[in-house]
């Protein structure tokens, strides 16, 4: 069954106009012949990356060095990325979030001063506060802090997204993230309206308990697939300001329910599952115990009252290092995602067939990598590293599709 498996999933995945991951020698990199690195930006510590329509990547830089903060880069040519913006904030966190020219940083610790106060971050009252910040990048070249919101127990990521003639975020957060400054039992989000940056407001804190709280998720229509640390949930989002939770998952013991992303016709949710054990955690090849706390599982979400676990991924060879899933995006039209993987680079998997998804590409370079983010926009995965910075790569048969 499994051998009819493997070829009907070759067989589909040449329909698609696609080709699996092919062995090579290795060189300088370690990396599947479709995968081609194309341009990087120096920017160490990079972390999430978000890319405006007319090709500008913006990448969050964490830490406390004058590079960190938020950086707005030129990526019309991917050959060639060039930073040509700065917005000089010291912090930790840095989850983005974008909604036409407003750029959210999630702020996960107290927030001291810029360390380039006259033309960095920390408007007057923000200061030692932790939550949301809103930056205007319409000038590219000059991006600027336009609004900020206090959240309870900071936000350690976000969901920016426009509904019903409202721009909205929903800001996670929960106690074991970096300030500390979580109650034990914390068990919401915060709401935050910012149709109007400079007035930004929270406009409800749901419940999502008895989750501790939600790490990541993404909303689709009328629903959220939510990963909230000790569980999976869905939420009903028809009245987005007020989500309901209506199923809860917990089939996969001893897992952080870490992010989420939805396949393109909506059947298929895909949760990732950080993990900080021991070892190799889910880089162990095809014949290790990996693959349970740090893997890609797959869900069939058809019937949102009823998921049904299919099939989960790992690594299908031995990486050294902290090596576990992080955050990642489907490819539009493909059943294809791009994903971070820590300590092992950054992988494109095929899904085609959900009970048994494969990996259809992999790129780890020689020099090390901390892999945060692989976001797949204007036919190019955009890749945050804290090792690397910005690195942009093109994957055969995953043609570039532009506006």
């Amino acid at each position: 069954m499994r051998i009819w498996i493997s070829v009907t999933t070759l067989v589909l995945a040449v329909a698609l106009g696609v080709s699996p991951a092919a062995a090579r020698p290795m060189d300088a990199d370690d990396r599947s012949e479709n995968i081609h690195l194309l341009g990087n930006a120096e920017l160490v510590g990079a972390t999430d990356v978000q890319v405006t329509k007319d090709g500008y990547a913006v990448v969050a830089v964490n830490g406390s060095s004058e590079s960190a903060g938020l950086w707005v880069v030129d990526a019309r040519d991917p050959s060639d990325p060039q930073p040509v913006g700065h917005l000089p904030c010291a912090g930790s966190g840095y989850d983005l979030g974008l909604y036409r020219n407003i750029a959210v940083m999630s702020i996960d610790s107290a927030s001291g001063n810029s360390s380039a106060e006259d033309v960095g971050c920390n408007l007057d009252g923000s200061v030692g506060k932790e939550g949301i910040r809103l930056v205007d990048i319409s000038d590219r070249r000059a991006p600027r802090e336009v609004g900020f919101v206090e959240t309870q127990c900071g936000s350690h990521t976000n969901i920016t997204f426009a509904r019903k003639g409202r721009v909205l975020v929903y800001v996670q957060s929960y106690p074991a993230s970096t300030s500390g400054a979580c109650p034990s039992a914390h068990g919401i989000i915060s709401v935050v309206d910012i149709t109007d940056p400079s007035a930004a407001e929270i406009v409800s804190t749901p419940s999502v308990t008895p989750a501790v709280g939600c790490h990541d998720g993404t909303v689709r229509a009328n629903l959220a697939f939510m990963a909230c640390l000790t569980e999976g949930q869905i939420w009903d989002v028809s009245d987005p300001v007020n989500p309901v939770v209506t199923t809860h998952i917990r089939d996969v013991p001893d897992a952080i329910w870490h992010s989420s992303a939805m396949s393109n016709d909506g059947d298929t949710a895909i949760f990732g599952f950080e993990s900080f054990g021991p070892g190799n955690l889910s880089c162990l090849g095809a014949g290790g115990t990996g693959g349970l706390g740090g893997a890609l599982w797959f869900y069939d979400v058809s019937d949102p009252a009823a998921p049904v676990q299919l099939g989960h991924f790992a690594p299908p060879r031995m990486i050294e290092g902290l090596c576990t899933s992080h955050n990642f995006s489907v490819v539009p039209k493909h059943d294809v995602l791009v994903t971070a993987w820590y300590a092992g680079g950054v992988m494109a998997v095929d899904f085609t067939d959900p009970t048994a998804p494969t990996e259809f590409a992999h790129y780890l370079s020689e020099t090390g990598t901390s892999t945060w983010d692989a976001n797949w926009q204007r036919g190019y995965a955009f890749v945050g590293d804290g090792t690397r910075g910005l690195d942009i790569y093109k994957i055969d048969g995953l043609s570039p599709e532009f506006p």
